[in-house]
Protein backbone atom coordinates (compact mmCIF):
# COMPACT_ATOMS: atom_id res chain seq x y z
CA UNK A 1 0.00 0.00 0.00
CA UNK A 2 2.79 2.04 0.91
CA UNK A 3 4.54 1.56 -2.82
CA UNK A 4 1.22 2.59 -4.42
CA UNK A 5 0.66 5.75 -2.46
CA UNK A 6 4.25 6.88 -3.47
CA UNK A 7 4.19 5.93 -6.85
CA UNK A 8 0.57 8.37 -6.49
CA UNK A 9 2.31 11.04 -4.87
CA UNK A 10 5.04 11.28 -7.03
CA UNK A 11 3.05 11.05 -10.99
CA UNK A 12 1.32 13.64 -9.33
CA UNK A 13 4.40 15.71 -8.44
CA UNK A 14 5.88 14.64 -12.18
CA UNK A 15 2.54 15.69 -14.14
CA UNK A 16 2.27 18.68 -12.53
CA UNK A 17 5.38 20.12 -13.50
CA UNK A 18 5.18 18.97 -16.79
CA UNK A 19 2.03 20.82 -17.06
CA UNK A 20 2.98 24.34 -16.52
CA UNK A 21 6.58 23.32 -18.84
CA UNK A 22 5.81 25.61 -22.17
CA UNK A 23 5.82 23.19 -25.11
CA UNK A 24 8.24 22.61 -28.07
CA UNK A 25 5.59 25.21 -30.37
CA UNK A 26 5.67 27.56 -27.28
CA UNK A 27 9.20 27.83 -27.07
CA UNK A 28 9.63 28.07 -30.54
CA UNK A 29 7.39 31.10 -30.88
CA UNK A 30 8.98 32.46 -27.48
CA UNK A 31 12.21 32.59 -29.03
CA UNK A 32 10.93 34.24 -32.53
CA UNK A 33 8.99 37.02 -30.11
CA UNK A 34 12.48 37.77 -28.62
CA UNK A 35 14.17 38.01 -32.02
CA UNK A 36 11.65 39.94 -33.58
CA UNK A 37 11.35 42.36 -30.55
CA UNK A 38 15.44 42.95 -31.04
CA UNK A 39 14.50 44.42 -34.91
CA UNK A 40 11.86 46.80 -33.14
CA UNK A 41 8.93 44.87 -33.74
CA UNK A 42 5.89 45.28 -30.95
CA UNK A 43 4.11 42.23 -30.06
CA UNK A 44 0.78 42.15 -28.29
CA UNK A 45 -2.65 40.67 -28.79
CA UNK A 46 -5.77 41.62 -29.61
CA UNK A 47 -9.52 40.30 -29.45
CA UNK A 48 -11.31 40.96 -32.94
CA UNK A 49 -14.84 40.21 -34.14
CA UNK A 50 -15.22 37.35 -36.63
CA UNK A 51 -16.35 38.80 -39.41
CA UNK A 52 -16.40 35.06 -41.37
CA UNK A 53 -18.47 32.89 -38.77
CA UNK A 54 -21.21 30.81 -39.24
CA UNK A 55 -24.66 31.80 -38.64
CA UNK A 56 -24.87 29.02 -36.07
CA UNK A 57 -22.21 31.05 -34.05
CA UNK A 58 -23.59 34.70 -34.47
CA UNK A 59 -27.07 33.45 -32.93
CA UNK A 60 -27.77 31.23 -29.87
CA UNK A 61 -30.54 28.54 -30.03
CA UNK A 62 -32.13 31.16 -28.10
CA UNK A 63 -32.50 34.05 -30.40
CA UNK A 64 -29.82 36.25 -28.95
CA UNK A 65 -27.77 37.88 -30.96
CA UNK A 66 -23.48 36.59 -30.23
CA UNK A 67 -20.75 38.87 -31.34
CA UNK A 68 -17.82 35.85 -32.64
CA UNK A 69 -14.53 37.14 -31.53
CA UNK A 70 -11.26 35.24 -32.24
CA UNK A 71 -8.04 35.81 -30.40
CA UNK A 72 -5.40 36.88 -32.13
CA UNK A 73 -1.89 38.36 -31.66
CA UNK A 74 -0.32 41.83 -32.85
CA UNK A 75 2.81 42.47 -34.82
CA UNK A 76 3.42 46.22 -35.01
CA UNK A 77 6.07 48.78 -35.35
CA UNK A 78 5.60 52.23 -34.06
CA UNK A 79 6.49 55.53 -36.45
CA UNK A 80 9.54 57.15 -35.61
CA UNK A 81 7.44 60.77 -36.10
CA UNK A 82 4.70 61.84 -33.96
CA UNK A 83 4.08 64.94 -35.46
CA UNK A 84 2.75 64.05 -38.71
CA UNK A 85 -0.63 63.32 -39.88
CA UNK A 86 -1.00 59.46 -40.94
CA UNK A 87 -3.67 57.81 -42.24
CA UNK A 88 -6.01 55.60 -39.36
CA UNK A 89 -8.27 52.25 -40.87
CA UNK A 90 -8.23 48.76 -39.98
CA UNK A 91 -8.99 45.97 -42.90
CA UNK A 92 -10.35 42.51 -41.46
CA UNK A 93 -10.39 39.94 -43.53
CA UNK A 94 -13.54 38.89 -45.17
CA UNK A 95 -15.18 36.30 -47.39
CA UNK A 96 -17.53 38.35 -48.53
CA UNK A 97 -15.42 42.13 -48.43
CA UNK A 98 -14.38 43.95 -51.14
CA UNK A 99 -13.84 47.83 -49.59
CA UNK A 100 -11.51 48.84 -50.23
CA UNK A 101 -9.29 45.31 -51.14
CA UNK A 102 -10.87 42.66 -52.36
CA UNK A 103 -10.96 39.69 -49.54
CA UNK A 104 -11.18 42.33 -46.97
CA UNK A 105 -13.27 45.14 -45.30
CA UNK A 106 -12.99 47.97 -43.40
CA UNK A 107 -13.90 48.18 -39.43
CA UNK A 108 -15.19 50.49 -38.94
CA UNK A 109 -16.37 51.48 -42.14
CA UNK A 110 -14.14 53.75 -43.66
CA UNK A 111 -14.98 57.63 -42.86
CA UNK A 112 -14.87 60.50 -45.52
CA UNK A 113 -11.07 61.17 -44.71
CA UNK A 114 -10.12 57.49 -45.30
CA UNK A 115 -12.55 56.96 -48.39
CA UNK A 116 -10.48 59.97 -49.98
CA UNK A 117 -7.23 57.88 -50.03
CA UNK A 118 -6.56 57.25 -53.82
CA UNK A 119 -6.74 54.69 -55.47
CA UNK A 120 -2.63 54.14 -56.11
CA UNK A 121 -2.92 54.05 -52.03
CA UNK A 122 -4.96 51.15 -51.84
CA UNK A 123 -3.22 49.22 -54.25
CA UNK A 124 -0.52 49.95 -52.86
CA UNK A 125 -1.57 48.61 -49.53
CA UNK A 126 -2.90 45.30 -51.68
CA UNK A 127 0.65 44.46 -52.29
CA UNK A 128 2.09 45.22 -49.13
CA UNK A 129 -1.17 42.45 -48.13
CA UNK A 130 0.44 39.78 -51.10
CA UNK A 131 3.47 40.16 -50.26
CA UNK A 132 2.86 39.59 -45.72
CA UNK A 133 2.21 36.43 -43.63
CA UNK A 134 -0.81 34.46 -45.15
CA UNK A 135 -2.44 33.73 -41.44
CA UNK A 136 -3.58 37.36 -41.13
CA UNK A 137 -6.68 38.15 -39.68
CA UNK A 138 -6.47 42.09 -39.92
CA UNK A 139 -4.08 44.77 -40.98
CA UNK A 140 -4.26 48.24 -38.98
CA UNK A 141 -2.82 50.88 -39.40
CA UNK A 142 -3.84 54.10 -36.49
CA UNK A 143 -1.75 57.39 -36.16
CA UNK A 144 0.99 55.80 -33.95
CA UNK A 145 1.84 52.36 -35.74
CA UNK A 146 1.26 50.18 -38.16
CA UNK A 147 0.24 45.99 -37.20
CA UNK A 148 -0.36 42.79 -39.15
CA UNK A 149 -3.04 40.94 -36.69
CA UNK A 150 -2.91 37.34 -37.25
CA UNK A 151 -1.64 33.59 -36.30
CA UNK A 152 2.06 33.22 -36.14
CA UNK A 153 2.95 30.48 -38.24
CA UNK A 154 5.87 28.21 -37.47
CA UNK A 155 5.90 25.91 -41.16
CA UNK A 156 8.79 28.26 -42.31
CA UNK A 157 11.91 29.81 -40.58
CA UNK A 158 11.24 31.79 -37.70
CA UNK A 159 14.24 34.14 -38.86
CA UNK A 160 12.37 34.51 -42.29
CA UNK A 161 8.62 34.82 -40.92
CA UNK A 162 10.54 37.55 -39.21
CA UNK A 163 12.42 39.26 -42.34
CA UNK A 164 8.69 39.11 -43.95
CA UNK A 165 7.18 41.24 -41.32
CA UNK A 166 9.19 43.67 -40.80
CA UNK A 167 9.76 44.20 -44.48
CA UNK A 168 5.70 44.28 -44.98
CA UNK A 169 5.16 46.51 -42.15
CA UNK A 170 8.33 49.00 -43.19
CA UNK A 171 6.72 48.94 -46.62
CA UNK A 172 3.12 50.02 -45.17
CA UNK A 173 5.03 52.57 -42.58
CA UNK A 174 6.92 53.94 -45.88
CA UNK A 175 3.36 54.61 -47.89
CA UNK A 176 1.93 56.32 -44.85
CA UNK A 177 4.69 59.16 -44.24
CA UNK A 178 4.75 59.69 -47.84
CA UNK A 179 1.01 60.01 -47.54
CA UNK A 180 1.45 61.84 -44.50
CA UNK A 181 4.44 64.16 -46.13
CA UNK A 182 1.77 65.27 -48.72
CA UNK A 183 -1.08 66.17 -46.43
CA UNK A 184 1.52 68.34 -44.15
CA UNK A 185 2.61 70.29 -47.30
Amino acid sequence: MFWIMLTTAALLVFGGLLAVLPSKRERQIGQMRIEARKQGIHIGSDTLPNVNAPLVERVTSGGKIRKPTIQCVVWGKHYSDDSATFPSWRLLKSDKGNTPIEGFEANPPLDNTQSSLNGSYWISVQEVLDSIPKEIAALQCTPQSVAWIGVERLDSSPDEFICQMSTALDRLMDLNVAIGMKDNS
